[in-house]
């Protein structure tokens, strides 16, 4: 008995903070036609995989956002070596994250670097623990191009949600 109110109790806690944001699944294995097979990178303004060269799903999910450490990335502009992890916490039933996918809240684009599934002791999936770093280049082009997909104006639901977020948390 335990382990279920253990479950009830982890999935209310994490219900009562979590956050809509999209998840893009990059599949590695299918190119897209925008990709350079000299620099192997796609094009920025593709809308079929956002620049990334691969083909993409989107899928929208609730997951907690919490920003874990910065330090600094090697390269660069020493002003914009600035490297923040992240760590975000989603249910176990959107499926597994992978290294590699982005994930988009808002207007911050973060990269997946690590996850991990956590179980109880039933061994029932319950989510995911995912470690992430901010994406640093082509991000406007990225979300104007992600939010047409999506059919938003990025601007206005900027505005919009981070008064909501403002208003939640402060």
């Amino acid at each position: 008995m335990l382990h279920k109110s253990f479950n009830r109790n982890l999935h209310r806690l994490i219900k009562k903070i979590e956050w809509p944001m999209y998840l893009i699944n990059v599949d590695w294995e299918k190119r897209c036609s925008c990709l350079n097979s000299e620099s192997n990178s796609g094009d920025v303004s593709c809308p079929h995989c956002l620049g990334i060269g691969y083909k993409i799903s989107i899928r929208k999910v609730l997951a907690v956002k919490q920003p874990y450490k910065a330090g600094k990335s090697s390269g660069g502009d020493p002003s914009s070596r600035k490297l923040v992890v992240s760590r975000y916490y989603m249910d176990a039933k959107y499926g597994k994250p992978a290294t590699g996918d982005l994930i988009i809240h808002e207007k911050e684009i973060d990269v997946i670097k690590f996850s991990r599934l956590w179980r109880t002791d039933s061994s029932d999936r319950q989510y995911y623990e995912m470690q992430a770093v901010s994406k640093k280049y082509n991000n406007d082009t990225l979300l104007k191009n992600f939010y047409k997909i999506i059919n938003k104006k990025w601007r206005a639901t900027w505005r919009v949600k981070k008064s909501l977020h403002i208003s939640k948390y402060f």
